[in-house]
């Protein structure tokens, strides 16, 4: 066998592993595998080397296969260009991340941020868990991270009382620091509660487990109108913080939020907070896709980050990887869109560019990487060496309009004309139903599936609709009013039920209402948890729905079963 040429322009470690398959028959597929583990261990860093790899597995597959010359070529080239977005090394000597002022506050932000949710031992630890419990192995686990975030220049760190473990061990991993406390920046949060002393309670013990003063504290969860009034009620949670930022223990105050749209703008629009940790991507807003009333604005939370800046508050996007449409694992659609740049690396250009105001001063002050190992880092320090070249006037920033193109043609196909510019305009979230259906989330669903092949992501948050459905039937004594207070909360609504058809018809926009019942049936069977499997694997092939590659090495501590 005669090897293409473009195969030269691999390591000499590659085309050994490519020596090795000769005589071996085409139909083995155990020594594409092993070509994958060899460039995994040759490359230096893990993240980039398994999108790496997928494509040298194509390449190998042409080049093994007679008349494919013109596939190897196209797959090498490919190969090529992932290579001058994923090769170079990351040498925290001589990179730091940038950072920008984050609102009001003027804290100097890194625009990448340590996030806490996924590096930490258990979400839930049982009554007791002391730092004696935590593995540890875990506890190197996450001191490395946050050594390699400070190396780096990622020096916000954010956690939260409701994400398990994580405050414990950050206050265990922050004694260790021989840098000065002003050397990074401290955020946690607490849920807003009806009681006050309960409140106050739980932000003492976040406190005592940080073992520091915060720069930022945020309310966890503004996610129904009655978070939002037991912040701002007379003698309510906010007079608790406002104490303690008057005693130095807390800095600044802000809030996260998967709510609708409206509640989001209705929470900014008090002006009293610094910040606001919110959803926005490239493909939507999670939770609140679909839920904009403004017509101007798009189908997500943009108007909520207007709103932000017009009271000069700090942007915190959340989760740009996995509610950003779990980007570590693209499907094959996403990546073919966004290509060469990786579809993590796109969203992240996506929202550091977004412009706002006559000024076009960046919309999106920081977003966050929930790291499980220190390597988590790789792609987002990627993307700003991007950014800075784009910012350079380089020629990578025709590749990211050329991408940002791709997309939004992708998207407006799936509508067509008639609908693409407002296609939320009047869809009801699931507190706008006699039903508690979702419909806003559900089309938005269905629509990045369609335009971005987002099938597994949609089957994932379809399923948390679906398991509401138990509490929502358990509570039929209760208003309607009262399930939605006790069952909605961070992945509020349910799915759609087609015997509840004809209640929920009234609730649509009359001009599309048979369309948007034909999207909410066809959704349903796409995502739900029995009538999708319908679809088979094979379908998902055809579709381009599968999984491109997974830059994910290992499970999360946190998701592991123990």
């Amino acid at each position: 066998m005669t090897h293409h040429p473009h195969a030269a322009a691999t390591s000499r470690t590659i085309m050994r592993a490519l020596e090795e398959m000769e005589g071996q028959p085409r139909e083995e597929l155990a020594a594409f595998y092993r070509l994958k583990r060899v460039f995994s261990k040759y490359s230096t860093h893990t993240s980039g080397s398994i999108a790496c790899s997928d494509l040298l597995t194509s390449l190998a597959k042409a080049i093994l296969a007679e008349g494919e010359e013109e596939e190897a070529e196209k797959t090498s080239q490919k190969l090529e260009m992932h290579n001058f977005f994923s090769a170079a090394s990351i040498d925290s000597a001589v990179f730091t991340c940038p950072t920008r002022r984050f609102g009001r506050t003027e804290l100097q932000m890194p625009i990448i941020s340590l996030g806490g949710m996924r590096l930490q031992q258990t979400w839930k630890p049982p009554d007791g868990f002391s730092q004696a419990d935590v593995y540890p192995e875990c506890q190197a686990n996450f001191e490395a991270i946050l050594e390699r975030a400070l190396e780096l220049g990622i020096n916000h760190i954010e956690t939260a009382k409701g994400y398990g473990s994580s405050e414990l061990q950050y206050g265990e991993a922050l004694r260790k620091l021989t840098t000065p406390r002003e050397s990074y920046i401290l955020q946690t949060k607490v849920r807003p509660m009806p009681d006050t002393d309960e409140f106050r309670r739980t932000l003492d013990r976040s406190l005592s487990l940080l073992g520091t003063h915060l720069d930022l504290f945020g309310f966890h969860g503004i996610n129904r109108p009655e978070h939002l009034d037991w912040v701002l009620q007379p003698g309510g949670c906010l007079e608790v913080v406002q104490e303690y930022q008057q005693e130095g223990r807390i800095r600044f105050v802000g809030f996260s939020t998967h709510a609708p749209t409206p509640l989001i703008v209705k929470a900014i629009d008090t002006g009293i907070f610094d910040y606001v940790n919110l959803h926005y991507h490239a493909i939507g807003s999670y939770t609140s896709s679909g839920t904009s009333e403004s017509p101007s604005a798009g189908p997500g939370n943009w108007e909520a980050i207007e709103a932000a800046h017009r009271h000069d508050m700090g942007v915190f996007i959340i989760s740009a990887a996995d509610k950003g449409g779990m980007l570590y694992r693209p499907p094959k659609v996403l990546v073919g869109l966004c290509s060469p740049l990786p579809p993590l690396i796109y969203n992240m250009l996506w929202l550091w560019r977004l412009p706002i105001g006559p000024s076009g001063a960046p919309a999106v002050h920081t977003l966050v990487i929930g790291a499980a190992r220190p390597s988590d880092f790789d792609e987002a320090v990627r993307a700003t060496k991007l950014l800075d070249e784009i910012e350079r006037g380089g020629s990578e920033a025709a590749l990211m309009e050329a991408a940002e193109k791709r997309m939004s043609q992708a998207s407006r196909e799936v509508w067509g004309e008639g609908w693409a510019d407002d296609w939320w305009l009047g869809l009801p979230d699931c507190y706008q139903n006699l039903c508690g259906v979702h419909v806003a989330q559900i089309v938005w669903m269905w629509a990045i599936t369609k335009a971005y092949g987002l099938h597994r992501y949609s089957c994932t948050q379809y399923s948390k609709l679906e398991d509401q459905v138990p509490a929502w039937k358990e509570k039929g004594h209760l208003s309607v009013q009262e399930r939605m207070a006790t069952v909605f909360d961070w992945t509020p609504g349910l799915p759609y039920d087609p015997s509840e058809q004809e209640e929920l018809a009234p609730f649509l926009p009359a001009p599309r209402r048979e369309r948007l019942l034909c999207i909410l049936r066809e959704a349903s069977s796409w995502f739900g948890k029995e009538t999708s499997r319908n679809r088979g694997v094979g379908l998902q092939e055809q579709e381009g729905w599968i999984d491109a590659y997974n830059l994910q090495p290992d499970i999360p501590f946190p998701e592991r079963v123990t």
